[in-house]
């Protein structure tokens, strides 16, 4: 038997083996943690995302080098810290209230949260947590991601900037303004608000001189006058091309509007530099005020375009305030362009000849064609309610057509005729002399019906000749070399820019009849004449005084040495068998 000591040893070896096998198991397993957690942490590092493992308590466990960098601090001095020890309280509070949520319920959470860095500097990430349970499914902690999210949230931004402003002025677009307005009119018991329109005058020319770069350099300039205009007092948007929109709020009567729209043509009359050029901005105007001219935001638009219209019609650079027969008036004139084009083919319309007179002589020598409506139930409808409407809808171009046609062959009619050859004019729109080809097919309407060139006349307004003036410099040579005489109609009511007469091929100059009204009372008017006389023989452009009424002005343009003239004062416009029988076959004199 083995003493006590004996047993004593044995046992101390055992324990020391046993020792020995659970020191070697636990530093095995220490490895194999170790080795675990380094694969861990590699793993997560590789995650371009800032990456966490936070226990029950909001505590990080584990984060990846992303986080580490993002808060400038070393990933060991993390562990076991919260949010609260490294980011600004009110952000803290926020997220773990979102480890708490995704805790108490079980579920992962998605959320996009806006960040502020020490700088000042914000930021957006997307911000997935979800919970982390143990292996009997107890939840034991939270472990997420965060997106740096910032440039898409600009692109966003940036789309639904777009999708509710202009690209190029930023103001707000349609969509917006009547967003905008409509949700003021809503929320206002008693608003007292009001709409104005506006329209560019002539900005065509802006595009068509300078280029579609300065012209947007002007639209972006006028936008920017009008946004601050208003500031405070409503918005400012683009309407499209070159019409804006002002709406403003809180007026208090519509006296108030009033003064706006004196201030609105005061802001856009400011001078426009463009290069080393500076252009002056004139605009047609249309206003209307709420609740007296529209119910709501699309009323009240209506009636200030209306209103627009009715401005630009009035000779432009003007303003105009809705009135109910402007509505009844755009009734009609829908019906209008409707019946345009079935008055072409029913013969409705038809040409009267104003004669011009040579008032030394009395004799005639020339006649302007005039394009009249016979309405079969309206009865006559006057020149300026339909040729207006033909120019905004394209309707120009057939009912131009039409009157040529109709010109020539009267002319062709005339060749046998003691009127022959008098020469007859015709009013052209800008919309026709631009068209291509138009010189090749007035030539050709010319030869097949037999008429010498020189038989018709074109009377352009100053307006035609500030669009694209190369193309129009080439049509009017083109024309001007067929024989066909070229001539200025109301010189002196638009650019009046005196250059153009040297640079274009033009035969006449007709005064219109806002300078010979009365011309021999005022003295201030006979000096303009007395120089656009002078200026027409300087440049050997025959004289053409129209719009005379009364003797007085007669004998005031007969001492001037202007023989030519038109109006009432010899002869209203008529029908052909009405000219011929009028004028003395042999001597054709009134």
């Amino acid at each position: 038997m083995w003493s006590l000591e004996t047993w004593l040893w044995i046992a101390l070896a055992v324990w020391a083996v046993i020792a020995t096998l659970m020191l070697m198991y636990f530093r095995a397993r220490t490895r194999r943690e170790r080795v675990h957690q380094n694969h861990l942490q590699a793993l997560i590092d590789s995650i371009p995302d800032l990456t966490w493992i936070k226990d029950r308590d909001s505590r990080f466990l584990l984060v990846n080098q992303q986080f580490a960098r993002a808060f400038k601090l070393p990933p060991e001095n993390l562990i076991g810290k919260t949010d609260l020890d490294i980011s600004p309280r009110d952000q803290a509070l926020d997220y773990l209230q979102d480890d708490r949520k995704v805790i108490e319920s079980g579920e992962s959470r998605v959320v996009e949260e806006r960040i502020t860095g020490e700088n000042g500097a914000e930021a957006w990430a997307e911000t997935t947590k979800v919970p982390v349970r143990s292996a009997r499914g107890d939840i034991i902690g939270t472990a997420g991601t965060a997106r740096d999210i910032t440039e898409r949230k600009r692109a966003e931004a940036y789309i639904k900037h777009l999708a509710h402003h202009d690209y190029l002025t930023s103001l707000p677009n349609r969509m917006c303004l009547e967003q905008r307005c409509q949700e003021y009119l809503k929320g206002q018991a008693d608003a007292r608000a009001g709409l104005i329109f506006i329209d560019l005058d002539n900005f065509k020319y802006i595009n068509d001189t300078l280029g579609h770069r300065a012209g947007d350099k002007m639209l972006r300039l006028l936008a920017s006058r009008l946004s601050r205009l208003v500031a405070d007092h409503g918005w400012a948007g683009r309407f499209g091309g070159d019409e804006f929109v002002l709406f403003l709020t809180d007026l208090a009567s519509a006296e108030a509007l009033e003064a706006w729209i004196d201030t609105t043509l005061a802001t856009l009359a400011k001078p426009v530099t463009l290069g080393s050029l500076s252009y002056e901005v004139t605009a047609s105007v249309g206003y209307s005020y709420y609740p007296d001219d529209g119910d709501d935001y699309e009323d009240l638009l209506r009636s200030a375009d209306l209103a627009m219209y009715q401005a630009k019609h009035r000779g432009r650079n003007r303003s105009y305030r809705f009135e109910p027969a402007l509505g009844e008036q755009s009734l009609f004139r829908m019906s209008i362009r409707k019946e345009i084009k079935q008055a072409l083919e029913q013969d409705d319309f038809f040409i009267e000849y104003q004669p011009k007179i040579d008032c030394h002589t009395e004799s005639l020598v020339g006649l302007e064609a005039l394009v009249r409506w016979q309405h079969p139930s309206r009865g006559r409808i006057p020149p300026d309610e339909f040729i207006f409407l033909a120019e905004q809808t394209g309707q120009i171009i057939d009912l131009g057509d039409w009157v040529l046609d109709s010109v020539i062959r009267q002319l062709a009619h005339w060749s046998s005729k003691p009127l022959d050859p008098v020469t007859v004019s015709v009013n052209l729109s800008a919309i026709q002399l631009h068209q291509t080809g138009f010189a090749d097919r007035l030539e050709t309407l010319l030869n097949h019906h037999k008429v010498p060139p020189e038989r018709l006349e074109l009377e352009l307004t100053e307006s035609i000749l500030m669009g694209q003036e190369e193309a129009v410099t080439q049509t009017l040579n083109r024309l001007r070399a067929l024989g066909i005489v070229i001539s200025i109609d109301d010189f002196g009511t638009g650019y009046s820019s005196l250059s153009y007469l040297c640079r274009f091929p033009i035969d006449v100059l007709k005064i219109d009849r806002s300078f010979v009204d009365r011309v021999d009372q005022r003295r201030d008017q006979q000096q303009v004449v007395r120089a656009i006389v002078q200026l027409a023989r300087s440049l050997e452009l025959d004289i053409v005084a129209e719009g005379v009424e009364r003797a007085e002005e007669v004998h005031f343009f007969r001492d001037l040495g202007v023989s030519r003239m038109q109006g009432y004062y010899f002869a209203h416009p008529m029908t052909m068998d009405a000219l011929e029988r009028q004028f003395d076959p042999m001597q054709r004199r009134v």
